[in-house]
């Protein structure tokens, strides 16, 4: 039986650390989906701006800011060496 990975909130996500997407809030899900955040897409935390200011997250080749509020609602989990292959 594999362990279920530690789940959170990708505003609370540490920064440079590599994280899958779990689920989004269907309320800002749409948005999100244009921007190419879904689940299952793995991404990073580059930058958080201080005072419960936007975080820039590393999605691919591409740099998203969201705001904190919005990162709030996305599920992450960290990755392990076997959650990276699955």
């Amino acid at each position: 039986m594999r362990p279920v990975p530690h789940r959170l909130a990708l505003v609370d996500a540490p920064s440079g650390r590599s994280v899958r997407v779990v689920s989004v809030d269907p309320a800002v899900a749409a948005e999100l989906a244009r921007e190419g955040l879904l689940p299952g897409v793995i991404l990073s935390v580059a930058s958080r701006a201080p005072l419960g200011g936007p975080l820039v997250t590393n999605l691919g080749r591409t740099r998203l800011a969201l705001a904190a509020g919005v990162a709030a609602r996305v599920t992450v989990e960290h990755l392990t060496e076997t959650s990276r292959q699955a």
